[in-house]
C-alpha cells in the first residue's frame, strides 16, 4: 500500500476561499478514485492531508488528471508552500506522525 501526506500553507487567512473551492472539487474527483482512504486536517493557515492507495499507479491516475490537477496547476495563487510525502505502508499513522514525516521528510515546492 501507499501512504501520501501532504501538507499547503496558504498564503494568507484570505486565500481560504479559493483554497477551499479547489478543494471541494479535489475531494469529490477522490471519492471517484480507487483511494482506499482518505483523512484531512483543515485549519485557516496550515491543511494536512492523508490518502491510501493500493499502488503508485492508482495514486498518480488521481493527481495528474481532472480537479486536482487543475488545483495543483492554480496552487501558486493561494499557497505558499505545499510539501509531499509518499511511501509504504498500511494504515493512518495518526496526525501527530504524519505531520512529523510531511514536515521532516517532504519534498517542497515553494512560491514567491
Amino acid at each position: 500500500m501507499i501512504i501520501s501526506i501532504s501538507k499547503l500553507k496558504l498564503k494568507s487567512i484570505w486565500k481560504f476561499g479559493a483554497f477551499m473551492k479547489y478543494t471541494a472539487k479535489s475531494v469529490q474527483q477522490l471519492n471517484k478514485s480507487k483511494c482506499v482512504d482518505f483523512k484531512a486536517n483543515i485549519a485557516l493557515a496550515e491543511h494536512y492531508t492523508y490518502s491510501l492507495w493500493e499502488n503508485q499507479q492508482d495514486l498518480h491516475a488521481f493527481s495528474t488528471w481532472g480537479e486536482h490537477r487543475k488545483a495543483v496547476k492554480n496552487a501558486r495563487r493561494f499557497t505558499k508552500e505545499i510539501k509531499t510525502y509518499t511511501y509504504e505502508g498500511d494504515s493512518f499513522p495518526g496526525w501527530k506522525e504524519a505531520k512529523s514525516l510531511v514536515n521532516s521528510k517532504g519534498k517542497a515546492i515553494k512560491y514567491g
